[in-house]
C-alpha cells in the first residue's frame, strides 16, 4: 500500500513538473509571438511612414467638374486664384484624375505634385479661403486635401466619425497625421499610429 502511494506520488509529482515546463514553454512562445507582431507593426508603421513621405509635394483637389480635352494643370491654378496663391502651371509637376475618387461621376478628385514642397505647403495652407467661395457655390464646392496613404485615410475616416458623434470641433491632417480638437481652449490630439487610436478611445481594442 505504501509502495503504491509513493509511486501515484511520483506520478503526480513528474505530471506537475510537465505541466510546469509546459506551461513555461506555452508563456515563451506567446512572448516570441509577440514580439514578432510587435516588430511586424513597427515594419508597417514604417513603410507607412516612407510612402506618406513620398507623397509630401502632392494634393488633391475635389470638387472640379470634369471637362473633354481638360488641362488638369490650369483647373489647379484656377482654385490657386480663389486663394490667393502665386502659381503657374511651371510649378506643377504632374497632375491628373483618379478615377477611384470622386464625389460624382463628372467631378472625379485630381491628384497633383509640385515642383516645390515650399507651394505645396503654401496652398495647402491657404485651403480655408475656399470657405466663402463654397458658401456662394455650394454645387461647386471646392476642398483640398493632402494626398494620404490607404492607411491614413482609413485612420482619418475612423476619426472624422468619431470627431461627429464626440463633439469635437476641429479635425485636419498635416504631413499624414491626423488630429483633433474639441474646441479653441482644447487640447490637440495626434494619431501618429494604430495605437493611438486605442490610446485615445477612437476604436475598441
Amino acid at each position: 500500500m505504501s509502495e503504491q502511494y509513493e509511486d501515484m506520488k511520483r506520478t503526480l509529482q513528474s505530471s506537475t513538473e510537465e505541466v510546469k515546463a509546459l506551461r513555461s514553454e506555452n508563456q515563451d512562445l506567446k512572448n516570441c509571438v509577440q514580439k514578432l507582431e510587435d516588430v511586424s507593426c513597427q515594419t508597417q508603421e514604417a513603410l507607412n511612414d516612407l510612402e506618406q513621405y513620398g507623397r509630401r509635394k502632392c494634393l488633391e483637389f475635389q470638387g472640379l467638374a470634369w471637362s473633354e480635352n481638360e488641362n488638369t494643370d490650369k483647373l489647379i491654378t484656377s482654385v490657386s486664384k480663389l486663394i490667393d496663391v502665386d502659381l503657374s502651371v511651371k510649378d506643377i509637376s504632374v497632375s491628373h484624375r483618379l478615377s477611384g475618387k470622386s464625389d460624382s461621376n463628372l467631378r472625379p478628385t485630381i491628384i497633383a505634385s509640385f515642383c516645390s514642397r515650399r507651394i505645396r505647403d503654401e496652398i495647402y495652407s491657404h485651403r480655408h479661403r475656399l470657405k466663402e467661395y463654397n458658401k456662394t457655390h455650394p454645387q461647386e464646392r471646392i476642398n483640398i486635401n493632402e494626398s494620404l496613404t490607404r492607411t491614413n485615410h482609413q485612420r482619418f475616416n475612423k476619426c472624422f466619425l468619431y470627431r461627429k458623434s464626440n463633439n469635437f470641433k476641429y479635425i485636419w491632417t498635416r504631413n499624414g497625421t491626423t488630429y483633433l480638437r474639441r474646441n479653441e481652449n482644447s487640447n490637440t490630439i495626434a494619431i501618429t499610429k494604430e495605437s493611438d487610436l486605442v490610446r485615445y478611445k477612437i476604436i475598441n481594442h
